[in-house]
This record gives C-alpha cells, sequence and structure tokens, in this order.
C-alpha cells in the first residue's frame, strides 16, 4: 500500500507520532520494513518507502539485534491478564506463574504462549502499549504537587477535580443506545437513537481532549464496546471505534485511544483481555496513588465488576463484588459523610453474581440484609432511592422465580412499573431490562434457568 500511494515527506514531529509503532511491529513482531510500511500506511495513512524507514531506524539507533529482549512490560502484563481469562477464548497457559500484583511488575514475555486470536501479535502489544501510555500519564499527573506552579499553570490532576465524570450516565446511554439497536423495530426510534449518539459522542469528545486523562475513563469506553459486542451490534461497534479513533487522531497523531481503536478494529477477539487488563491496571494504579477507598478505585472495581459479568465470568465477579463490598463498608465506618447507599449498591451486585450461579441460598441470606438496609435508609431519610427499590423488587423476583414462587412475577412486574415511572430516555435501559426479565420469567422453559442480562 506504502508503494501504491508513493511515498510522502513528514517532519519530525510526524515521524515521532509512529516511533513507538514502528519499534513494536519491526523489533517485537519481527516484521520486514515493507511488512512494516505496509501496516502503517493502512492503519494510520502514513506512507514512507522502505528507505525512508531504514534511515529513520539508523538515526534512531533501532536494529533488529535488540530482538525480543527489549519487549515490554506492558507486553507481559497484557499477556498474562489474557492468559489468566483465556478460558472463554481458547487461550493455554503453560503454566501457573504467581508473582507480585506491584505496580508494572516485570514479567518474561517468554513464559507465557500467545494467544492463538486472529491478529494477537500486533493488535494485543498496540493496545496494551496504548493503555499504558494513557495510564503512564496520568500517573504522572497523580504525582504532581497538591498546589500548580508556575509551570503547571492551570493544570488538575484527577483526584484534585471539583466535578465528577459522568461515568454511570454515559455507560446507561451506551446501554440504552445498544438495546434499541437490538430490538427488530428499532427504526421507530430513530429520534432516540440519534440523541444518544450525540450524547456519547460529546462524551468521547471531552475524554479524548481532556488535558488530564484518567484510567477510569478508558475503562468505562471500553465497557461500552464490551456492551455493544455482548448485544451482537458488531457493525456499531465498528463505527463507533472508527469515531474514536479519527476523534483522538484530530487531537494528536498516534493518540493512545486512536491506537486502542485500531487495534481493535484489526481483530474484536481480543477485546476481553484488552477490557480485562485495562480494568485491572486502572484498580491497581488507583489504588496505589490515591488508596483503596478513593472513588476513582471504587469505581474502577465496579467497572471490573461488569466486564467479568459481560463476559460470563460469574466467579471472578462474585470475587472482586465482596472485595468492593468490604471497602465501601469501610469508607462508610472510617468517613463522617459516608451514607449506606453505595454498600448497598455493592451488595446488591454480589447478589446478582449469586443468582446467576444458582447460590440461592447465599442469594436469600444476602436479601434478607439488603431488606433490612433498605429499611434502615428509608427510615433514616423518608424516602428510598428508586434505583435500589428497583434492584431490590428485581431481586427478590428472581429469586423466588428460581424457587417456584408463583409470586415472582408479581415483583418483577412491580420493578418494571418502577423502571417505567422514574426512567428518561438516557437510562432507559432499566425499562428494557426489566421488560425482558418479565417476559423470560413467562417461559416456561427458563423455569431453573438465571436471567443473566445485566445493569
Amino acid at each position: 500500500m506504502a508503494a501504491e500511494h508513493g511515498p510522502q515527506k513528514h517532519t519530525p514531529e510526524g515521524w515521532e507520532g509512529i516511533r513507538e509503532i514502528l519499534t513494536t511491529l519491526w523489533i517485537e513482531d519481527d516484521l520486514s520494513l515493507r511488512e512494516v510500511a505496509d501496516a502503517i500506511a493502512a492503519s494510520h495513512n502514513f506512507r514512507a518507502s522502505e528507505r525512508q524507514y531504514k534511515y529513520r531506524c539508523e538515526k534512531w539507533g533501532i536494529h533488529k539485534s535488540q530482538g525480543r529482549q527489549s519487549a515490554g512490560t506492558v507486553t507481559a502484563n497484557a499477556s498474562s491478564s489474557a492468559v489468566h481469562d483465556g478460558n472463554m477464548l481458547g487461550v493455554e497457559r503453560n503454566q501457573c506463574l504467581e508473582h507480585p500484583s506491584g505496580l508494572m511488575s516485570s514479567l518474561d514475555a517468554t513464559l507465557f504462549r500467545p494467544l492463538q486470536s486472529r491478529g494477537h501479535l500486533k493488535s494485543m502489544d498496540l493496545s496494551a502499549r496504548a493503555i499504558h501510555d494513557s495510564f503512564q500519564r496520568a500517573q504522572m499527573l497523580m504525582l504532581a504537587p497538591p498546589t500548580n506552579d508556575t509551570n503547571r499553570t492551570g493544570l488538575t490532576v484527577p483526584h484534585q477535580r471539583g466535578e465528577d465524570w459522568p461515568l454511570g450516565e454515559f455507560y446507561l446511554r451506551a446501554q440504552t443506545l445498544s438495546s434499541f439497536m437490538s430490538a427488530p423495530n428499532f427504526a421507530c426510534r430513530a429520534l432516540d437513537i440519534e440523541t444518544l449518539n450525540a450524547g456519547i459522542q460529546d462524551y468521547i469528545g471531552q475524554v479524548i481532549d481532556d488535558a488530564t486523562p484518567s484510567p477510569i475513563n478508558i475503562t468505562c469506553m471500553l465497557q461500552l464496546c464490551c456492551r455493544f459486542r455482548h448485544d451482537d451490534q458488531v457493525p456499531v461497534l465498528k463505527i463507533l471505534l472508527r469515531y474514536i479513533s479519527q476523534r483522538a487522531a484530530l487531537r494528536t497523531h498516534g493518540h493512545h485511544l486512536q491506537l486502542l481503536c485500531d487495534s481493535l478494529l484489526d481483530s474484536l477477539d481480543n477485546l476481553l483481555p484488552i477490557v480485562l487488563f485495562a480494568a485491572r491496571r486502572a484498580v491497581e494504579d488507583s489504588s496505589y496513588f490515591l488508596g483503596p477507598h478513593h472513588s476513582q478505585t471504587l469505581s474502577a472495581l465496579r467497572g471490573l465488576h461488569s466486564a467479568l459479568l459481560c463476559w460470563g465470568g460469574f466467579d471472578g465477579a462474585l470475587r472482586v463484588s465482596i472485595h468492593c463490598e468490604n471497602q465501601e463498608a469501610a469508607v462508610e465506618r472510617d468517613s463522617l459523610d459516608a451514607t449506606t447507599a453505595w454498600r448497598v449498591e455493592a451488595a446488591v451486585r454480589r447478589i446478582r453474581c449469586e443468582l446467576s450461579m444458582n447460590r440461592l441460598d447465599n442469594a436469600e441470606a444476602r436479601l434478607r440484609e439488603l431488606a433490612g438496609a433498605v429499611e434502615a435508609i428509608k427510615a433514616a431519610s423518608g424516602n428510598i432511592d428508586w434505583h435500589l427499590w428497583f434492584a431490590f423488587l428485581d431481586l427478590r423476583g428472581e429469586l423466588l422465580r428460581l424457587q417456584g414462587n408463583p409470586s415472582a412475577e408479581d415483583l418483577l412486574e412491580a420493578a418494571y412499573s418502577v423502571a417505567e415511572a422514574n426512567c428518561q430516555l438516557f437510562n432507559w435501559w432499566y425499562v428494557i431490562y426489566a421488560k425482558r426479565h418479565v417476559a423470560f420469567a413467562k417461559n416456561p422453559g427458563n423455569r431453573w434457568t438465571p436471567f443473566r442480562l445485566f445493569i
């Protein structure tokens, strides 16, 4: 492709923008310079001749003799995370290797067999490096002095933000949009789809343009990818990935989100290990820099939980939900202004996992505790947040359904009514979810099958 369109003249900044990609493809993926030129021309519209690439490599001191000894830490960590959850992708691992979970721990990449999915060697490595680049810049900002000096005019770090990122609202918009697109009569919701899509694009623009990147934003955007993939909306997902890539390229050539989305477009088989890798990094880094009880760390835990649920990793999701519940309880115990609501929300996640795994006795015991917490909140404040009340009715109805209790449908219908009375367009997903749950419960063939559609 590079030869077909002819080489171009590029600025030194332009060459710097593809330097890391060039190193990855030539050294670590062991491609020829001709293959490197074709790959970069196809993915980044950066056309240069083989001779130009050779000159740049010599100028930068990049040599094939470096071989795979320079394989990055992130590639090893990415392979580790991917292999750990590879039972859903047919991934095998040489051995069970225990390693410390410290920040950016170094592992020899040769200890792990490569993923067998199409496009792994290039796509997974680029994705891991893109995530690493974003997280590293966020970490540098987290380590910045608490007060701005003359050299950091206008710079704020993620944990000093006065406003909150609208992550929950963004994710609900994505779920609602994906659900509308999955409906057979989705054309009749064209205006709603357009409105939701505009909101999602606005949010993506804010993330890309933000001078102080947060790992949580990337995790949330990857969850969005999971949502579309889970609903079999691959064409819509690819359109979204192209939009993010193009929008990021306008910001900076070689932007980490551009690399990430381009690699996913190359092979969606890598989505699961990439999502889990990003979520784990977000949890680890936020915990290290901000503390295990910080709201950003807890948000990252919820993101990891959602990603595991979306792909059927119920055991892992249950462990994360238990940990999250314990952390929220510690926050509630140590903070004077903490409320019970977040701990209850974590308990809801745990109960949902146990119901999905048919652990009905555990779920029933937890539901009794949840009922007490809901009553305590109602007594203290005089009312109850409709999200919590909806969750209680929905979970109680699901438990009774799996136990064969005929009153289950009444509770599920009540949950549907609560959602319908309180939802707006951006979070209409609750109504869609409740409606599907009622329909699922009325089907006799689902008598012993847990309802595994998640909020």
